[in-house]
């Protein structure tokens, strides 16, 4: 029998390792009384054919139904189907053992059936046991590196930091409190920019509700196997991509735009790449066969220590140079006064005891996002603080027109036109036409300058325009600045300070400006 079954194993496997008939050997079953023999023969020859080690193949069921084990008859075929062995990719292998004779398998208490048991009904003499369907599984190439249990438990702990990272951020907006920044301002420049809200509610609100819905997944895929696990891993996939996408969105403005960085932001950013990365793994990967019982209190843990740890960051001090912004001290009332724009550059009562001066760039961005928000904040103080313009064009790429700019504004200044032709240039609507000259001519004429005041505010600008402008340039230089816009706090009896835009509002309120607001 053992010769009748290497020649009929044979010619089937040879076609899975691509090797002659003659180079695949059944062996010898040196037991034949031992059902176990059998079973460990083919599962031998499935490793060698799929080059694996023999403990990486394994009968993932068994069948039967209660039918007597083992073959009826030496005429009993094995036929073994190999199928996509190549690898990388998912080697499934089925297995099914087929009498010749199905009418010997259906009369079920026949004599051929009687011959091959014992008299006292023991088992059958012959080693194979009856398999109806089985499926032999070698491991997908993707588990084999990392199984997918351990895939989907780091997104649980991915998941747990984003929502910890996001608890915090939203919970800091809602109770109005600073969020630590390691003694920067960044954080605060960033999560108080146009972008920190859509619709009047934080973004960072809806990062918290990608990571609780992509905790919830993981939780739930601890609990699934097979095409379930699957369409909750796609799932995930589909909402850690669009996470993904929006994070870098987000980081690109930040820093282009704001010229800022978030390190809470960035950290978000990293975690939803990560879990990005690990969704499209389990998408690819075959789908565990059991439940992962221990991921379970992992993901119902880490959610817990995730929103405790967002409500303990809450108590702890903010540790940032804000709201004291960057002091200036050892200045002069007198001194402090060359600090003060000339009134036609002033907006606000003049009485004012504290006056922002802002030092700008048409063409910087941030700039341009800070002007509406500064004007309400100074209007919302209801004439106790006032605010001026200076002049700080940058010579990088993007600003070529902003020199052009800021003296085509230096001209309508002297024509008592500063604030209507400051407004139309930091017209959202505008923010194309101050880049080039004819587009800066065009709102100088707008507002009701003549021809030749545009030509020399543009073109050809006068002693006067040039000293003004270098005098602002010099005022800006000397306060060692970050970048455009900055925000100096000038203020009765007290020392100079100059802030960014997210840290402008917090130093007003500040107890020190609290006898001058009163």
């Amino acid at each position: 029998m053992g010769r009748a079954l290497t020649n009929l194993i044979g010619p089937d496997l040879r076609h899975a390792p691509g090797h002659p008939d003659d180079e695949v050997r059944a062996g010898v079953f040196d037991h034949l009384e031992l059902a176990e023999e059998g079973e460990r023969l083919v599962l031998g020859l499935l490793a060698h054919a799929t080059g694996v080690e023999d403990d990486e193949v394994r009968f993932a069921g068994r069948g039967g139904r209660g039918e007597p084990n083992g073959f009826q008859t030496q005429s009993d075929l094995l036929t073994i189907f190999l199928v996509h062995l190549a690898p990388p990719g998912l080697h499934v292998v089925r297995a099914s053992l087929k009498r010749a004779t199905r009418a010997g398998r259906q009369n079920g208490g026949g004599k051929r059936n009687q011959t091959h048991k014992e008299e006292a009904g023991g088992p059958s003499r012959y080693p194979f046991r009856r398999f109806n369907e089985r499926t032999i599984r070698v491991r997908n190439v993707y588990s084999t590196v990392v199984p997918v249990s351990t895939l989907n438990r780091l997104s649980i702990i991915f998941s747990a930091l984003g929502l910890f990272v996001a608890g915090y951020l939203t919970l800091s907006h809602f109770q109005a409190k600073d969020v630590f920044c390691g003694g920067t301002s960044s954080c605060e420049d960033v999560l108080n920019s146009p972008a920190a809200k859509i619709g009047g509610i934080p973004t960072a609100a809806f990062g918290l509700a990608a990571y609780v819905v992509l905790l919830l997944l993981a939780f739930l895929r601890t609990t699934k196997v097979g095409a379930e696990f699957s369409k909750l891993s796609k799932v995930g996939f589909a909402i850690s991509a669009v996470g993904f996408l929006t994070s870098v969105g987000l980081i690109y403005y930040a820093l282009a735009t704001i010229g800022a960085q978030c390190y809470w932001c960035m950290a978000s950013a990293f975690l939803m790449t990560v879990l990005f990365a690990l969704h499209a793994a389990m998408v690819k990967a075959d789908a565990p066969e059991e439940p992962d019982k221990a991921g379970m209190p992992l993901a119902v843990g880490g959610a817990m220590l995730a929103i405790a740890a967002s409500f303990i960051m809450l108590n702890v001090d903010a540790g940032k140079a804000p709201p004291s912004g960057t002091r200036i001290t050892g200045v002069t009332e007198a001194q402090k006064r060359l600090y003060i724009p000339a009134a036609a550059r002033m907006k606000g009562d003049e009485n004012a005891k504290i006056t922002v001066v802002e030092y700008m760039d048409v063409n910087c961005p941030p700039c341009r996002l800070a002007a509406p928000m500064v004007e309400e904040l100074i209007a919302s103080y209801g004439g106790k603080v006032r605010l001026g313009i200076k002049h700080a064009p940058q010579p990088i790429p993007g600003h070529e027109t902003s020199p052009n700019a800021a003296s085509l504004l230096t001209v309508a200044e002297s024509k008592g036109k500063f604030w209507e032709l400051y407004d139309l240039m930091m017209d959202p609507k505008n923010e194309t036409t101050v880049k080039s000259k004819e587009g800066l001519k065009a709102l100088g004429k707008e507002v009701g300058l003549t021809e030749a005041e545009v030509n020399k505010g543009v073109d050809t600008p006068d002693e006067f325009v040039m000293n003004t402008l270098s005098q602002d340039l010099d005022q800006f230089m000397s306060l060692n600045p970050p970048g455009t816009p900055l925000f100096l706090i000038v203020a009765d009896g007290k020392d100079l300070r100059h802030v960014g835009p997210g840290q402008l509002g917090k130093v007003l309120e500040s107890a020190e400006y609290a006898d001058l607001l009163k």
